[in-house]
Formats: C-alpha cells, sequence, structure tokens
C-alpha cells in the first residue's frame, strides 16, 4: 500500500487495478516497504488518514493477470505451455489451491501474498474467485475470519459493516475520481492484450461470473 502523508490519504493496491498509475499521480510511499499489503497491516499512525483502493471487471482482471504472467515470470519456459492456455490458467484460479501452486511456481512474490497464498493453501477458504480473495484480504481487517468462517453471501449482505477502507473506485472511471487526479491516458505496468471478450468461452463466462459474483454484485459488473 502507498500513503501520501501531506494529503492524509492512504491507498490500498489490488494488484493488477492500475496501482503502479494510481501512484504515480498520488506521489506516495510504500507503507511497510510492501506494494501489495492488506488494510489490517495498516500502522496505527494512518488509522485517520483517508484510505481507498481500485478494482475492475473481473474478466477483465483475469487477462490482465494471464498476460502479465505470460510476460513477467522468471519461470515462464516451465509453463508457457500451459499458460498459453487461458482455460488451464482461469481453472486454476477457481482452484484454491491449485493457483497457489502455480502463481508460487512462477514468479516470485512479496512477503505479504507470500504469506496470504500460504494461508489459502493451508486452509479450507470459502468458495470465491482468485481476484475475490485478494479483493478481501486488501480491503477487510478481519480477512482470515471472513475467508475461513464466513460466506460470500455475508459478506455482501453485510458489505458497509464489514469493509475497512473509505472509498473503492473502478478503474474505468478513474477520471471520476476527485480525491486524486489521474491522467487515464498515461499507461504505467500494462498487460498488452486483447480485449477481453476475445479470451472468453460460454462456459468461463459463466464460471467467473460465480465465483466472483461478489464483485459482480458490490459493483455492478456484466460482462
Amino acid at each position: 500500500m502507498y500513503v501520501n502523508e501531506k494529503l492524509e490519504t492512504l491507498y490500498i493496491h489490488i494488484p493488477k487495478t492500475a496501482g503502479r498509475l494510481i501512484n504515480f499521480h498520488l506521489k506516495g510511499k510504500k507503507v511497510n516497504d510492501y506494494e501489495h499489503d492488506s488494510i489490517n497491516d495498516l500502522p496505527d499512525k494512518y488509522n485517520e488518514y483517508y484510505k481507498f483502493t481500485t478494482i475492475r471487471n473481473p474478466y477483465a482482471w483475469y487477462i490482465s493477470l494471464f498476460t502479465y504472467l505470460q510476460k513477467y515470470s522468471n519461470e515462464l519456459s516451465r509453463w508457457v505451455d500451459h499458460l498459453n492456455q487461458f482455460e488451464f490458467f482461469l481453472n486454476n484460479c477457481a482452484n484454491p489451491v491449485e493457483r497457489v501452486k502455480v502463481h508460487n511456481h512462477i514468479y516470485e512474490l512479496e512477503k505479504p501474498t507470500s504469506q496470504l497464498y500460504d494461508f489459502v493453501r493451508k486452509n479450507k477458504t470459502i468458495d470465491c474467485g482468485w481476484f475475490t480473495v485478494h479483493f478481501i484480504y486488501a480491503c477487510f481487517s478481519d480477512w482470515k475470519n471472513l475467508l475461513l468462517n464466513s460466506s460470500v453471501e455475508y459478506i455482501k449482505n453485510n458489505f458497509k459493516k464489514l469493509v475497512s477502507i473509505d472509498e473503492i473506485v473502478k478503474i474505468e472511471e478513474l477520471d471520476k475520481f476527485e480525491r486524486v487526479k489521474i491522467d487515464t491516458e498515461k499507461k504505467i505496468n500494462c498487460s498488452n492484450h486483447e480485449d477481453y471478450h476475445n479470451y472468453y468461452n460460454n462456459e468461463q463466462i459463466k464460471m467467473v461470473r460465480k465465483q466472483d459474483s461478489l464483485i459482480f454484485d458490490l459493483f455492478g459488473y456484466k460482462y
């Protein structure tokens, strides 16, 4: 996560949601020396700061992560035959244990992300997609309990009471975000890929809609 102390503003960065672009304009510094912390790791001195995060359409998120891993993985040569198959990648993102094996194997993780993956691998968590796992981890102080003992329906029905940040901004609507002015024409750390509609078949469309229903239902995303 990033903080601008002058603005008393803190940004919680969910992977592949325009985080580098946001912080370029926020001009923040890393909190705890990491990019992808949970709000649960926030130092007490920042408790009163304004806190926000960004999200995106889950269909676009999986494509962005897929193409990012293809481009930047240090161990990609071992997985290229599989990672060139979006179906293989997407199915593993839907399986808590397998997705951890794949992600851990192909690129080096920051300590907070590695701890999240270890937690998911060792425990039976609620039935949800990988994007939703990252969303809960980033935005809810009680993320461990929610992933272990709640449900998507419970989180959705009690969202305002449970969430630990002030604002969640769709990256598709960054031009409307008033707290930090964002030049949406600028590109930083972007994955190079086609429109996400070109990747999914009907079965995959249904699978993502089901596994990330929390994000679809809370923020009104559609295919």
